[in-house]
């Protein structure tokens, strides 16, 4: 019998618990290492426009001031 709920492997099930986990901050919101922060940016331009982005917003990943 499968699962009803697909927590496990439902990527929208693990982006709210992310943003849960984190008090409804942003994951984007952390401090990062200075490698990591400086590639923040251009991921985020690369996914601008996509279904990626909209996932994300949809989540509360990217909010309007990222």
């Amino acid at each position: 019998m499968p699962e009803v709920f697909g927590s496990v492997y439902d990527v929208r099930a693990l982006l709210d618990s992310t943003v849960c986990l984190l008090d409804g901050a942003s994951p984007l919101d952390a401090d990062l290492p200075a490698p990591l922060h400086l590639l923040k940016k251009p991921l985020l331009q690369r996914v601008r426009g996509t279904a990626v982005e909209k996932l994300l917003r949809d989540h509360n990943v990217l909010r309007e001031e990222l």
